[in-house]
């Protein structure tokens, strides 16, 4: 393995799609390994050692993942579905563009993390930590979240929509424009989430913390329940038409002056020193 990995770097014969699927990596040392487009499904990846590793474009659907080292890897476009990343230490990972629905991420730390318009349907993330990931256009419908930690985490026009969040923490997130229609945040805490445009249509938020009437009114759509404290004065706005959902293009003409500069990179991002001339 070690030798075709090292000649996939210099000899075009080399370079096409590694095929490792049903492989046993556990506890493996594949450190900046370059993996793109390599077939990984199924393999046997527990505990590995994959920082930095380059995994675009991979296959590695119902892979064990589990425990793996996987910070500042570069896994984008790649095919994730039902692994298993539970308990992986991925900070500042790059997953952009790729498939985790139903992946087992539960107390991962994704922290930092690049998940642009990643896919996670109904994947399971409890106790996930995501604190100042990007999840910006994200898709994590009925995923389960419960006691995620989202603290400042990016999640403008994330598909959040009948999502578990009990318990979650999403202090300081942004969700502007998000769908959080029938989702369940009972006992999450908001405080200082930005809810811009973002949908609760349905939502429970009976029992979120940290709301204040201004979230609440600058939020469209009526949701399942309202926290106690929130004056009955305080209500979402309405959406436009009967029972038409706020379109991102609806959405993105009431921007803040901090949201007016996003730029979108690509999965790849800009490289260190890049000067960007506007």
């Amino acid at each position: 393995l070690l030798f075709v990995l090292f000649a996939s770097r210099f000899d075009p014969f080399w370079q096409r799609p590694l095929a490792l699927e049903r492989s046993d990596f556990t506890g493996t040392d594949l450190r900046n390994a370059p993996l793109e487009s390599a077939n990984l499904s199924h393999s046997n990846l527990q505990g590995a050692d994959l920082r930095d590793a380059k995994m675009k474009e991979a296959k590695i659907s119902y892979a064990n993942l589990s425990g793996t080292k996987l910070s500042a890897a570069r896994i984008s476009n790649a095919k994730l579905n039902h692994a298993d990343l539970s308990d992986s230490k991925a900070a500042k990972v790059l997953l952009t563009g790729s498939d985790l629905t139903e992946a087992e991420l539960m107390h991962a730390d994704l922290s930092e993390g690049t998940l642009h318009r990643t896919t996670l349907t109904k994947a399971d993330l409890t106790g996930a930590d995501l604190s100042e990931t990007s999840l910006r256009r994200a898709i994590l419908t009925r995923a389960t979240l419960t006691g995620a930690k989202l603290g400042g985490a990016d999640l403008r026009y994330a598909d959040l929509s009948e999502a578990n969040l009990a318990k979650a923490v999403l202090d300081g997130a942004n969700m502007m424009g998000a769908n959080l229609s029938f989702a369940n945040l009972s006992l999450a805490t908001m405080t200082n989430a930005k809810l811009r445009n973002a949908d609760i249509e349905g939502a429970d938020l009976g029992s979120a913390g940290g709301l204040t009437c201004k979230q609440v009114r600058e939020a469209v759509g009526v949701p399942m329940a309202l926290p106690a404290y929130i004056p009955a004065t305080c209500q979402p706005k309405t959406k436009p038409g009967t029972g038409a959902e706020v379109s991102d293009t609806t959405r993105e003409t009431e921007t803040t002056d901090e949201d007016t500069n996003v730029f979108d990179f690509g999965d790849e991002g800009v490289e260190e020193g890049t000067v960007i001339d506007f």
